[in-house]
């Protein structure tokens, strides 16, 4: 999660953005988003392994992989190992807060305040990269921020996909945390084919009352 002010322009990368934030815990006075890093763990165990496996084990491929390759290997492992973060946001409608902290053994533990009353809204930002080449792929990309009346806007989580039928679990994340804050929701940026679809039948639907 990161945070920025306006969203279009990031001041300073304070916890991470996101792409396997989850909503992990829901009642009515609490809500809770996680997301636990496992999966940097997990590639950081591998290529620490493979460095590893060079070095005790120098025949194990066709050609012999050189030192400084394996200590690469190493290091690399290391330092996802290292770096990988948990991170915690919780909405406590008890305490009118929300918190957020992040821990890792590279960064050890932040955290940060935020009261109810400084929120404005949630917005969903989308995006479109085209990749040109021998094929054109087009990336939809999809941001959850966090809105303050300051004109602060923190990042929730990220995604992205070239499938345009595919919602992002961003959106309803987003729809869910507005429901529980009772704060506007919104989106903005380019529409996918998804989006077309959604709103002309939502037109239908107003039209057929």
């Amino acid at each position: 999660m990161a945070v920025c002010s306006p969203p279009e322009r990031a001041m300073g990368v304070q916890i991470p953005l996101s792409p396997y934030m989850r909503i992990s815990t829901e009642t009515e006075s609490l809500m809770s988003l996680k997301e636990k890093g496992l999966w940097f763990v997990l590639l950081g165990v591998l290529v620490l392994i493979i460095g590893l496996a060079t070095i005790i084990y120098p025949n194990f491929s066709a050609e012999k992989i050189p030192l400084w390759m394996s200590l690469i290997f190493i290091a690399i492992g290391i330092l996802a190992i290292l770096a990988a973060e948990t991170v915690l946001i919780t909405f406590d409608k008890s305490a009118g807060k929300m918190l957020m902290q992040s821990s890792s053994l590279l960064k050890g533990k932040r955290s940060r305040e935020i009261e109810f009353d400084s929120i404005k809204e949630i917005v969903l930002e989308k995006g479109m990269s085209v990749e040109t080449g021998k094929t054109n792929v087009k990336t939809n990309t999809y941001n959850l921020i966090l809105l303050l009346k300051d004109g602060e806007g923190i990042f929730i989580s990220k995604s992205s996909s070239s499938n345009n039928f595919k919602v992002p679990k961003e959106r309803g994340m987003g729809q869910r945390i507005s429901l529980f804050l009772k704060i506007p929701f919104s989106e903005r940026g380019a529409s996918s084919l998804s989006d077309m679809f959604r709103n002309l039948k939502e037109s239908i639907e107003k039209q057929s009352f």
